[in-house]
């Protein structure tokens, strides 16, 4: 259970916002801006040790042979490829295949950013940043996912538990709106009239245009009664 995300429960330290309003560039792209890489990297790879359980084992080996030929690896051998970023692409694409191995997740990252930081004129330095992009985007839908999936099953209070993470994880999403309408559907259906005001009233503060906003005001109404 514990290699899935199922089973997360730790949070994001409170420097996340922090860090957000010290580097805006974070709000849409973590390879907008190399000057404040550091900081971000460093923020990035503590939001993946605590979504994946803390504490990972760094001797954690998986078979070369599951994704990479030797001839591949022969290859890269040849091409002079760094070892960093060889392994950092290597366990990116394991952690994909393997639906996000935590440990898999680990290592990319740690190759990848020890990489960047040895090697910022390498050839393929920029590759580097857009698979740590590709990673965070690609564990913010996994987030979602699972978050929807207790929705859908009518599992609401674990399906709010998981939405409420999100959005402390993840606050700039393109997912927030679905996130808040569907936190106010949990409420509503578990009855629980004072959580359904307060993430009513910041459903219709940011997204005051939306088509949901007629059904909400209807069930604001019915509550009413």
């Amino acid at each position: 259970m514990e290699n899935n995300l199922y089973y997360y429960k730790d949070i994001i330290e409170e420097n996340y916002k922090n860090i957000i309003y010290n580097y805006p560039c974070l709000k849409k792209n973590i390879n907008l801006k190399k000057t404040c890489f550091k900081q971000i990297i460093h923020f990035f790879y503590d939001k993946l040790k605590k979504i994946f359980l803390g504490n990972i084992d760094s001797t954690y080996t998986i078979s070369m042979s599951s994704l990479s030929s030797k001839k591949n690896k022969e290859k890269d051998i040849e091409n002079k490829v760094n070892p960093l970023f060889y392994n950092g692409k290597y366990y990116y694409l394991y952690s994909i295949e393997s639906d996000f191995d935590p440990r898999s997740v680990n290592i990319s990252v740690k190759n990848l950013v020890k990489f960047i930081e040895k090697n910022p004129n390498d050839n393929n330095i920029n590759e580097a940043y857009t698979l740590l992009d590709n990673l965070d985007s690609m564990l913010e839908k996994k987030n979602y996912d699972v978050s929807n999936s207790f929705f859908t099953m009518r599992q609401y209070r674990v399906a709010i538990f998981y939405f409420e993470d999100f959005l402390k994880n993840y606050p700039y999403s393109n997912y927030i709106e679905d996130v808040l309408y569907k936190i106010c559907m949990c409420n509503y259906n578990l009855n629980q009239k004072k959580y359904f005001y307060s993430y009513y009233n910041k459903y219709i503060k940011q997204f005051p245009k939306s088509n949901n906003v007629i059904n909400l005001k209807k069930i604001l109404h019915n509550i009413k009664k």
